[in-house]
């Protein structure tokens, strides 16, 4: 359901409303679990205190289903095929392409290229500093700026190593 409305196989959007009735859930019920997605899928997107919790739920059932997904035969053949023994911890399943790019681009050397905010924003976010990976405000507060702004200096970085984003595809 959720990959239904947010159109994950390619398929046209549709309202909540008709997501309800096609799935058989009351309005509010399902507008709530989608917030909670959504605040999962987006770090900055602010929702009240209980859609916060659950999306808190969620990210620990996640980190749970990372590390046996992980440590199961479905990631042998990509983690041979970047060379390496495990992804980074935290590192959202969705970004694994884009993780992919962008350690192909650290490996070439094309991040010293870069200005050193954004290199950092990048190595950070990418857990290729410490093996795990940074999240938006962490990034910030580490080098002295807001998420936004670590945001922006992603964007700028996959931008400038010509790697679409998540958000692009």
């Amino acid at each position: 359901m959720t990959a239904r409305y947010f159109c994950l196989a390619g398929e046209e959007y549709i309202s909540q409303r008709e997501l309800a009735q096609e799935y058989g859930y009351r309005l509010g019920p399902l507008n709530h679990h989608l917030t909670s997605i959504r605040c999962y899928l987006d770090e900055e997107y602010n929702a009240g205190m209980d859609a916060t919790n659950k999306t808190g739920a969620l990210r620990r059932r996640m980190l749970k289903l990372h590390q046996l997904c992980s440590s199961q035969e479905v990631f042998e053949q990509p983690l041979r095929e970047l060379g390496i023994d495990e992804l980074p911890a935290k590192l959202p399943l969705a970004r694994l392409e884009t993780y992919a790019a962008v350690l192909k681009a650290y490996r070439d050397g094309k991040l010293g290229a870069l200005k050193d905010a954004v290199r950092q924003t990048l190595l950070m976010r990418f857990g290729l500093e410490n093996g795990t990976c940074a999240t938006l405000q962490e990034v910030g507060n580490r080098l002295g700026y807001t998420r936004e702004r670590a945001r922006q200096r992603e964007e700028q970085g996959l931008a400038l190593l010509g790697i679409a984003s998540e958000e692009d595809e």
